[in-house]
């Protein structure tokens, strides 16, 4: 089903995901569709298979209805405050520093501990910083330490106060029960090439009330509003996109993966620590289809990559290692193609390795 290399062990799954053959066939497929009349496939074929990919995962998401746009365009302004924590993806952080730069705007960064071991102390320390924000920008799942975050609990104390929120979900789909209109969050952006087994370059951005909202390339359909003024930003390739109710089809199709691939994470999160002598980032309670354990080794921002790099050309495991709050960490994921034999090896190699 998969085209992975046999040889390794893929347990990353969490970073770009593992795209089924019948998904890039499909992809492929359009693309011979594109070439035999590229013209015809831009104004025929491009929006109205937009609309339906998206109709597609509005049904597995529950709503009748990415990041970036959300950032570009939000009125904001000096002096005003966005709310994060210290447990988010880099990428993001970097934005928001350029919109400090550019807009004079304050960061108030929420320390989260970890390990953590009750997930009311992350809605307790989220909520001391709300008063007077002007937006909350939080993760659903963690990137750096795999936790899955009280999001209906951190949306509604966001919600108490008055404070628009802002959820990257990049993560989540496909990983955990998504309720879009009921989680109640202004914004919600996520990624279908993780666990939807979408091609890349797929993800999503839902508004729950926001008519005004519009992309950062204004382009021929912006007179449209929202959505459709995102359908058309310029020339690209759009059959990743258009294939995502193949993807959808096959990630449907899979029984009971979401409990599986939970199973398979905790229980090797529980192998790796208990080999290390080491915890996890989290209770199982705050365990999805990921998990991150502490690596007896501090570290720096970069630092691991030198682990990483044996662990792949050596070892033959692919495995992320992440830094959080001085320590490095190992994060493994739980997939349809994964089993528990390849994360006992991984526990061997890094036990060999950091002995």
């Amino acid at each position: 089903m998969f085209d992975l290399d046999p040889a390794i062990d893929f347990l990353n799954h969490g970073s770009f995901g593992a795209v089924p053959r019948v998904v890039t066939e499909t992809v492929t497929a359009l693309r011979a569709e594109m070439e035999r009349n590229p013209v015809a496939f831009v104004e025929n074929v491009i929006r109205p298979g937009r609309r339906q990919a998206a109709a597609d995962l509005a049904c597995l998401l529950g709503t009748t209805a990415a990041r970036q746009p959300c950032l570009g365009t939000y009125p904001i302004q000096a002096g005003d405050r966005v709310v994060v924590t210290d447990h988010g993806y880099n990428a993001v952080r970097l934005q928001l520093e350029s919109l400090v730069r550019r807009f004079g705007i304050g960061i108030d960064v929420v320390t989260l501990p970890t390990p953590i071991e009750d997930p009311a102390t992350v809605v307790a320390a989220i909520r001391q910083a709300l008063p007077g924000a002007r937006l909350l920008l939080v993760d659903w799942i963690t990137s750096p330490t795999a936790l899955v975050l009280p999001i209906e609990a951190i949306v509604a104390a966001a919600k108490a106060e008055g404070v628009p929120v802002l959820v990257d979900a990049a993560h989540a789909p496909g990983h955990v029960p998504v309720d879009l209109d009921a989680l109640g969050a202004d914004w919600v952006t996520g990624n279908a090439h993780k666990w939807l087994f979408a091609a890349r370059g797929t993800a999503f951005l839902y508004a729950r009330n926001d008519p005004g909202l519009a992309p950062l390339t204004i382009s021929h359909f912006n007179d449209d509003g929202f959505p459709a003024s995102f359908d058309w930003t310029g020339t690209c390739d759009p059959c990743a996109h258009l294939a995502l109710p193949t993807a959808l089809t096959f990630y449907q199709a899979q029984p009971d993966i979401m409990a599986r691939n939970r199973s398979l994470a905790v229980a090797a999160g529980a192998l790796i620590a208990k080999r290390l002598g080491s915890v996890c980032s989290g209770p199982p309670s705050m365990q999805g289809a990921m998990t991150a354990v502490r690596l007896p080794l501090r570290g720096e921002r970069g630092d691991g990559h030198a682990l990483h790099r044996a662990l792949r050309l050596e070892d033959r495991v692919e495995v992320p290692i992440m830094n959080q709050h001085g320590w490095l960490w190992v994060r493994v994921s739980g997939q349809i193609y994964n089993r528990i034999d390849q994360y006992e090896r991984l526990a061997d190699a890094l036990a060999r390795r950091l002995s």
